[in-house]
Formats: C-alpha cells, sequence, structure tokens
C-alpha cells in the first residue's frame, strides 16, 4: 500500500514537471529565419513616422541619376535635403525616391520606393518603402564618404549602390 501511495506521488510529481521543462527547452532553441525576421521588422521604422518624414519632400528631379542593372534601368530622384536640421535628419528623412524596372541585387521587386534614411545605435539605416510602409531594409550603408551633391550609381560597385550625400547605400 505504501508502495502503490508513493509511485502514484512520483508518478504526479513527474507529470508535473513535464510542462516546465518541455517550456525551458522550447525557451532554449534557436529561433528560425521567420521569427528572426519578425523581430528584426518590429525594429524597423513605422508607417507614421515615414510618412512624417515624406510630409514635405521636394524632389531635385534636375539632378536625378540613372543605371542600367542587368538589362533594366534604375533612377535614383534625389530628395532637397538642404532645408533639414541635422537633428531630424539623424530622427528620419526620405533620402530619395528609387524606380527600378528589374530586381535588385538585394532581390528588391521592380517599383517605386522612397529611400527613408536614419541614424540609428551610433549608425546610419537605410529602408526602401512603399506607401510609407517598409517593405526592405538596405544590406549595406556606409557613411561619412563625403559630401556628394549630385547622386550617382557607384560603377565601382557594379551600379549595387548609391552614393548620395554622406551615405553610401546598397539597394
Amino acid at each position: 500500500m505504501r508502495r502503490m501511495r508513493f509511485l502514484s506521488c512520483l508518478i504526479v510529481l513527474v507529470l508535473a514537471c513535464v510542462p516546465c521543462y518541455s517550456a525551458a527547452r522550447k525557451a532554449e532553441r534557436e529561433e528560425t529565419p521567420a521569427e528572426k525576421r519578425a523581430r528584426l521588422r518590429a525594429l524597423w521604422p513605422k508607417p507614421a513616422e515615414v510618412e512624417r518624414a515624406a510630409k514635405n519632400v521636394k524632389w531635385q528631379v534636375e539632378n536625378s541619376c540613372y543605371c542600367r542593372y542587368k538589362g533594366k534601368t534604375a533612377q535614383f530622384v534625389p530628395a532637397d535635403i538642404s532645408d533639414i536640421s541635422d537633428a531630424e535628419r539623424r530622427r528620419g528623412m526620405i533620402l530619395g525616391k528609387l524606380i527600378t524596372e528589374g530586381p535588385s541585387p538585394d532581390n528588391l521587386p521592380p517599383g517605386t520606393y522612397y529611400v527613408f534614411v536614419r541614424y540609428e545605435n551610433d549608425q546610419w539605416q537605410a529602408f526602401f518603402t512603399e506607401k510609407y510602409e517598409c517593405v526592405a531594409k538596405s544590406t549595406e550603408v556606409k557613411s561619412d564618404m563625403g559630401n556628394k551633391h549630385k547622386p550617382y550609381f557607384d560603377p565601382e560597385k557594379g551600379n549595387t549602390v548609391i552614393r548620395y550625400w554622406h551615405l553610401s547605400i546598397a539597394w
């Protein structure tokens, strides 16, 4: 009888610990690529931030630049950022508009995108937006490249990088 009681208590105790162990194991596992993407996208600018930055954009159409990439045309129309304070630039601004006929080197589909940049965690970040929604993040943004008042697609990088202002942005 004692043995039965002991075994019953032992079984109940083991069954009570299984969910705790299972939860601990689940927390230990590595996140999937989809989970990582979702976690990182949660840190991207919100549509309201992009809309705020786009509200008063003036385009410098006369300074547009063009390139051919894999037989398709890409155009970058710079925004006039001369009247934007350094604090506002760091908070987030529209640097320009990218118009592509074909997919980009980073698999950005053909289309028209505002290029939203901001200074976050001690580095510049660039995002490609449609209707104020971020759809992609640049894989590489370099700063302090020397001030370029007229943008261009960098031929030394196979036209896969836009140079404008102090930034170099992979598209």
